[in-house]
């Protein structure tokens, strides 16, 4: 680019010598009309220097980097998996052990609920069969079917009751 600049300014120059200006030039001495008037070349600029490139990084200290990077990354990934799973294994284990109490606690109203009926104390043996069912939802299908089946029991009884008075 710069060598193009230096010939169209040399070449701009010289055509201007051999065409000339259309300014008229006063008289020159009688010397100096064997020699004709050359003008002077005009000298191109010099270019600014450009700054020296930056070395960019080498490639072996960018993968370094980056293989931190994601080493990193992958730590705080298992950190934070193990951390969620060690949450929901205590959360499984707390619903489980509250599963048993409800369990636990069904057995106890069905047992208790089988000798009130046994003893035709149908009134308390109706209480415990509300209980009964206020855990109804909470309970595996095998203990509401259970409960469904006390309430029939529970009925045939009161019937009973009613019919030999």
């Amino acid at each position: 680019m710069t060598r193009v600049l230096m010939a169209l300014m040399l070449m701009t120059g010289m055509a201007m010598t051999i065409v000339g200006c259309d300014q008229e030039e006063p008289a020159a001495p009688a010397a100096s009309a064997a020699k004709p008037a050359v003008a002077p070349v005009p000298v191109p600029a010099m270019p600014t220097p450009t700054p020296a490139p930056v070395p960019a990084p080498a490639a072996d200290e960018v993968k370094k980097a980056a293989d931190a990077t994601a080493t990193d990354a992958a730590k705080a990934a298992k950190s934070a998996a193990d951390a969620a799973a060690s949450k929901a294994s205590a959360a499984l284990d707390t619903a489980k052990t509250a599963a048993n109490d409800v369990v636990t606690k069904a057995s106890s109203l069905l047992d208790q609920f089988g000798t009130q009926v046994k003893n035709n104390k149908l009134d308390i043996a109706a209480d415990l069969l509300k209980q009964l069912e206020s855990l109804k939802a909470q309970l595996p299908k095998e203990w509401q079917d259970k409960i469904e089946a006390a309430k029939t029991l529970l009925a045939a009884k009161k019937a009973a009751a009613s019919f030999i008075k």
